[in-house]
């Protein structure tokens, strides 16, 4: 939530865009690594879910000996 208050100063002096817009492209990368944020935590759920799901049908189906 702070990286951006704490990275602009930096990115302000090596572009030259103004600083609205520079604020745009900053806070558009900064939100696309939110929501990918989002996406990877809900697919790890997802995955764990049917890893979970696999393992409690293998416990419960006999084993062919």
């Amino acid at each position: 939530m702070w990286l951006p208050f704490i990275t602009l100063p930096f990115i302000r002096k090596t572009t030259d865009l103004p600083y609205s817009r520079t604020f745009e492209f900053f806070g558009f990368i900064y939100l696309v690594a939110i929501s990918m944020d989002t996406i990877l935590v809900w697919l790890g759920v997802a995955i764990g879910a049917v890893l979970l799901a696999g393992m409690l049908v293998g416990m419960f189906v006999p084993a062919k000996t």
